[in-house]
């Protein structure tokens, strides 16, 4: 997970591991765009639990939006007012979910120093699940659920190395594309060169036969 405030910062929590992040939110008047935002990579339709807790602090609103950084920038949740929230969804691409955060003065035109407490994370896959609720709702026993809890886990590192596979594909073909361009570019541009100087010497030829200098 990437902690950011303005620019990205490096925090990065291993899949499955996620602890919840505590930071002060420095709160900021309305003008301003001052946001704190933390991300993580999620897998296409992969289920995505983002849980935030606001302490108190007078005068001050905090505002959360979660949305992903794919070409379609798919927006998961927007709240005008944040104090205790979970927010849950599956995703539509590949790729890194952001959640941010913006801590605003209300009723002020200049930041005096407030901030708010916020207690904060984020679970993908296997790890959103709460599987308590599952041992209760189909009669699980505690090793089977940890079963259950590990197949999922699997299937995630298998669609994991799927995905990476597909890129690494994907890259290959363009880097083969790319050399045979820059091979074509090379031969083409040897034979302009060749052409260009042939033509140079029949014409400076021509030309100094025609001032019958040779």
């Amino acid at each position: 997970m990437r902690l950011a405030n303005g620019l990205w910062w490096g925090a990065l929590l291993g899949c499955g591991l996620v602890s919840a992040i505590k930071f002060d939110l420095t709160s900021f008047p309305e003008g301003l765009k001052e946001e704190k935002c933390l991300s993580q990579w999620a897998p296409k339709d992969t289920h995505v639990k983002v849980k935030a807790k606001v302490g108190p602090g007078a005068g001050q609103r905090v505002e959360m939006r979660v949305y992903d950084l794919s070409p379609s920038s798919n927006v998961y949740a927007s709240r005008h007012s944040v104090d205790n929230v979970v927010t849950e969804f599956t995703t539509h691409e590949h790729s890194d979910v952001v959640v941010c955060f913006r801590n605003i003065l209300e009723g002020s035109t200049g930041a005096d120093g407030r901030s708010r407490p916020v207690t904060f994370s984020m679970d993908v896959g296997a790890s959103s699940v709460d599987y308590r609720a599952v041992m209760a709702e189909e009669k699980l026993k505690p090793l089977e659920a940890e079963l259950a809890k590990l197949e999922k886990y699997l299937e995630e590192v298998d669609d994991q190395l799927y995905y990476m596979r597909r890129r690494e594909r994907k890259l290959r073909n363009t880097n083969e594309s790319t050399n045979e361009r820059v091979k074509f570019l090379g031969v083409l541009s040897l034979v302009v060169l060749v052409g260009s100087g042939l033509w140079q010497i029949f014409y400076l030829r021509r030309f100094f036969q025609q001032k019958k200098l040779m």
